[in-house]
């Protein structure tokens, strides 16, 4: 993984907006799964695992930063 300084615990209005997102990337998420595609060999798969994975390390950093 890589190196970088862990930030500051989020407080406030910081910390209700990091909440609000991660809300929205999770439904964003679901929506995603929802439009699976139903061919699993081309390059609209290809960019639907891609983005799939994008979604759940955002959301997986956003989680830690709020535990923080």
């Amino acid at each position: 993984m890589e190196d970088f300084e862990r930030p500051a615990p989020l407080r406030g209005e910081e910390a209700k907006y990091a909440a609000a997102w991660l809300e929205e990337l999770r439904r964003r998420l679901d929506d995603l799964y929802d439009q699976m595609p139903e061919d699993f060999n081309g390059v609209k798969f290809e960019y639907w695992i891609e983005r799939c994975a994008e979604l759940s390390r955002q959301i997986s950093l956003l989680e830690e930063v709020l535990r923080s």
